[in-house]
């Protein structure tokens, strides 16, 4: 089972399977196309190698030198530091792009949280849940 953005698959947005891919492939390459992404990306990863080899270290240097003690740190370390990544990752980097990509296509949406302004009357101005003035939707373009 793919996993999608929990906004994607909520039923009153309607986004399609079709949609929901594309969705993800504009917001995710509009993601990577920034340096500065990347870079986070990169000095995460370092990050938790340099953990990996002082923990080690500290291990030998203790006198626990098993190697059952090291499969366990880098079995214990590694899932918990991936998942830690991809939420932060995701929750604080990607939805900005998300949400952008979503109200780019037409769903009324807030842009700074996500939250689904589609039986919110046109008049409100803001965003119920965080306060954001609320951004008009786009028009379509029509072939004259």
């Amino acid at each position: 089972m793919p996993y999608f953005p929990p906004i994607l698959s909520d039923p009153q947005l309607g986004v399609s399977p079709k949609d929901r891919n594309l969705i993800l492939g504009a917001s995710s390459s509009a993601w990577f196309k920034r340096p500065l992404n990347l870079i986070l990306y990169l000095i995460a990863i370092v990050s938790w190698a340099v953990f990996m080899a002082v923990a080690t270290a500290l291990l030998e240097k203790v006198g626990q030198n098993s190697m059952l003690y090291t499969v366990v740190l880098w079995v214990v370390c590694l899932p918990i530091f991936f998942l830690g990544l991809h939420y932060l990752i995701f929750h604080f980097g990607f939805r900005p792009y998300l949400y952008k990509e979503l109200h780019d296509r037409g769903y009324d949406i807030c842009l700074k949280c996500g939250y689904i302004l589609i039986d919110i009357p046109a008049q409100t101005q803001t965003c119920p849940e965080c306060g954001t003035h609320r951004t008009s939707l786009p028009t379509p373009n029509t072939p004259e």
